[in-house]
């Protein structure tokens, strides 16, 4: 079967997964449609069917590029672990240039790497949520298993700014909770980016979710009695 943009995309919709050769497919097509709006020769853009854009979570009466453009960057933002635009940037301008690296982001994934961008870019990538989430769910186990077995659970702090910084980006975003700064543990600071996470993309939240990984943590340590211990990071 020939290909064709639409067909591209709503196997990606049913399977979540291209292969390489589609997603060059999809590049190629980005690419001359780009080449058109740069040098004025574009024409009406053809309009993608409604159940793509509401797929990809955009406008009903997006173009097929648009379409395209939004699903490209959005894997290679999978692929590097932070929020890629080029294409988007591309388009709006347009123009066959790189935008210009206005926000740096590291491409280390770390707890302090991908909370630090999180507060500076106020948005997360999918990848990087995941990361932050499995370090949850590995907290909480590994917490449960120490506890058990009768013993002190120990912790790093993390940095004063990561706290303040996660603390503004609430108040910013008018999330109800705040971080104790009494408390500077990665556990907290992790458990707390995500309810605000959750804050951020929801638009509507139950009351029981508003803090929801945090009370985990907090149930962890109240259940074996037991408080913060920090030990120094080498």
């Amino acid at each position: 079967m020939e290909w064709n943009p639409e067909t591209i995309l709503e196997e990606w919709i049913a399977n979540r997964k291209l292969s390489r050769r589609k997603i060059a497919y999809l590049e190629q097509f980005h690419q001359q449609n780009l080449h058109g709006a740069v040098y004025d020769m574009i024409g009406i853009l053809p309009i993608a069917p409604a159940h793509i854009c509401e797929a990809l979570d955009l406008p009903i009466g997006c173009s097929m590029w648009g379409c395209v453009i939004d699903l490209l960057d959005f894997i290679e933002s999978e692929k590097l672990g932070y929020k890629v635009t080029t294409r988007k940037w591309q388009a709006e301008i347009p123009t066959f240039e790189k935008p210009p690296t206005n926000v740096v982001q590291s491409k280390i994934i770390n707890e302090l790497n991908v909370l630090s961008d999180f507060i500076d870019n106020k948005e997360i990538s999918e990848s990087r949520k995941n990361f932050l989430s499995g370090k949850h769910d590995e907290t909480l186990g590994n917490m449960e298993y120490v506890m058990v077995h009768g013993s002190k659970w120990k912790t790093e702090t993390c940095p004063d700014g990561i706290i303040e910084g996660l603390n503004n980006l609430a108040k910013t975003t008018e999330y109800p909770k705040r971080l104790d700064n009494c408390y500077p543990y990665w556990e907290l600071a992790i458990a707390f980016s995500l309810d605000l996470i959750n804050w951020i993309e929801k638009d509507e939240i139950l009351e029981t979710e508003l803090s929801e990984k945090l009370d985990q943590v907090n149930y962890q340590m109240n259940y074996f009695a037991q408080e913060f211990e920090s030990v120094l990071s080498f």
